[in-house]
């Protein structure tokens, strides 16, 4: 039988100084591989109840909407929208960013709702504004806003 307290002993102070290093290291490589798995579950999530909503907040059948065919699919933005106010529903609104997507966003008495420097309200806000969100996914898979940033208009090439 080994008898640790001779063994302790005779290892050296380096052995040690070596071994700590190795757990640390290996601790921290499963720390960082853990906080991976965290948030691409947490941005999968949001993606899947996005999907699984879109028929209640768009209106359109549950099977058939998305194409199945095209191979994976990026994964959407969670937290936060850019482009164009498409519908105005307080205390809901769709925004539809250059690329066609569209995002149902949830505004809470806690959104703030501002323009350059200013402070609006969120009746304030009208169709065809172009808005950046920020927030957080929410159950529903929406986005519950905690900013809305009201861009100035773009102007029109002539």
């Amino acid at each position: 039988m080994i008898n640790i307290k001779n063994f302790l002993s005779q290892l050296s102070f380096k052995g040690w100084k070596t071994a700590v290093y190795l757990v640390g290291g290996f601790l921290f490589f499963v720390f960082v591989f853990q906080l991976g798995v965290v948030v691409g579950y947490k941005k999968a999530s949001f993606s899947y109840r996005l999907g699984e909503e879109y028929h209640r907040s768009f209106n359109g059948p549950k099977s058939g909407m998305m194409p199945r065919d095209l191979g994976p699919q990026p994964f959407f933005e969670a937290h936060g929208a850019i482009g164009k106010i498409i519908n105005l529903d307080l205390p809901t609104l769709v925004v539809q960013s250059p690329d066609g997507s569209e995002k149902l966003i949830s505004i809470t008495s806690s959104t703030i709702v501002r323009q350059f420097r200013d402070d609006l309200k969120i009746s304030d806000l009208k169709l065809d504004d172009i808005v950046v969100v920020v927030g957080a996914p929410n159950e529903e898979g929406r986005v519950e806003a905690k900013l809305i940033r009201v861009m100035p208009p773009i102007p029109e090439n002539k």
